[in-house]
């Protein structure tokens, strides 16, 4: 069954780029990324943005680079390194369901941020790339984890680092009655690596489950959960989320936000703050679409 939501407006703030992408949240601090890197933090006390800065990852913005840092996605890890006020945080960039020698050009940087006199700055420690070389066939236990354009989210209390993606490209119609979601899950690569590639005998475990909803966006690991967000803010594509049961292989929860108050803004992330459970879209809003509770989400 899919629950229909309506949602409620946590704040709106001016964008500091043109295209607003991953969320990442930290304790009572936001990460909010745009397409080529660059990142506003805001204040979720204060609601209101307290700073900027280019990651190393930053690549600027275009749309003719596979490698523009499209900043999908952003992760922090569930806790900082020694020495460290925030932990790694993992972000999906590349601009291109294509490939090239060492995989496709949809990775995942590792970023280690640092605030310094109320200034923020963030220096590459990783790359992990998934290959687009193996070839995969009836015989194989697992089927290609993606279709060409991968999503990282990291889960460092299991020591484990999933994909998310599909068989097709999901904005592509004419293949919704053949289409897949897929969860693959590879070892959480050590950080002392500066570049990893990922293959198929890496793989740990995989699961398919139906498929019933466009447009991939951004996602979250949430106490054995994956939160996925999807849709473009359109009738053709509304937004939507799928709550994927990584104990139970399969999709536990299905929400329309099609007729939400911000049904016409494209969905991007999501994220946990004080037990509300937010979404941000590509026009720089913020808003509450449900309550978490041990682990449980209440979608309202």
């Amino acid at each position: 069954m899919v629950e229909k939501v309506t949602g409620s407006i946590f704040t709106r703030y001016e964008k500091s780029a043109r295209s607003q992408q991953g969320m990442a949240i930290w304790r009572d601090e936001a990460f909010l990324y745009y397409h080529g890197g660059s990142c506003d933090v805001m204040d979720l006390k204060e609601k209101k943005i307290v700073g900027h800065f280019l990651p190393e990852s930053y690549t600027g913005e275009g749309s003719g680079d596979p490698y523009i840092n499209h900043a999908n996605q952003a992760l922090f890890l569930s806790k900082p390194e020694r020495g460290e006020q925030y932990p790694p945080i993992y972000i999906t960039v590349g601009n291109d369901g294509g490939r090239d020698e060492e995989g496709y050009y949809g990775r995942c940087v590792v970023e280690q941020i640092h605030k310094e006199n109320e200034r923020y700055s963030s220096v590459l420690r990783q790359t992990i790339i998934l290959s687009g070389n193996d070839t995969y066939g009836p015989k194989d236990l697992y089927e290609a984890p993606c279709w060409g354009w991968p999503s990282f989210l990291p889960d460092d209390e299991k020591k484990v680092l999933y994909i998310v993606s599909a068989r097709y490209r999901t904005k592509l119609r004419e293949y919704d009655s053949k289409n897949a979601y897929i969860i693959t899950t590879f070892p959480l690569p050590e950080i002392t690596k500066e570049k990893v590639i990922l293959t198929k005998k890496d793989i740990l475990d995989q699961f398919v489950t139906d498929y019933d909803i466009g447009a991939t966006q951004a996602g979250m690991v949430y106490h054995g959960k994956i939160y996925y967000t999807f849709g473009f803010g359109r009738a053709d594509f509304p937004n939507g989320m799928r709550i994927f049961d990584l104990k139970q292989r399969k999709i536990t929860g299905r929400y329309d936000f099609g007729e939400s108050v911000f049904r016409n803004e494209e969905i991007e992330a999501c994220g946990v703050y004080n037990g509300e459970l937010l979404c941000n879209t590509n026009k720089g809003g913020i808003y509450v679409v449900g309550a978490m509770n041990n682990g449980d989400c209440t979608i309202s």
